[in-house]
């Protein structure tokens, strides 16, 4: 399944500018993400450690999609 993600990207940037499509592919993210931890019930140890590594955690998340941008393309 994760080798389509780059031919559905690419297919995808034929209709969608790549910051559009970066939005939503993130949106998607960090609502299934939320969704994960609230039936998980680890609502109170995520928001913990979300002020713990508020920094590194964004640092992060603004690498990957970048580096899988210059990989991609």
């Amino acid at each position: 399944m994760w080798s389509t993600v780059g031919a559905a990207f690419k297919l995808t940037l034929r209709h969608l500018p790549p910051e559009l499509m970066l939005l939503i592919a993130s949106m998607v993210s960090v609502f299934v993400l939320a969704v994960i931890i609230l039936v998980q019930g680890k609502w109170k140890l995520f928001l913990w450690q979300y002020k713990k590594d508020l920094f590194k955690s964004a640092l992060l998340g603004l690498i990957n999609p970048f580096l899988f941008y210059l990989v991609l393309f």
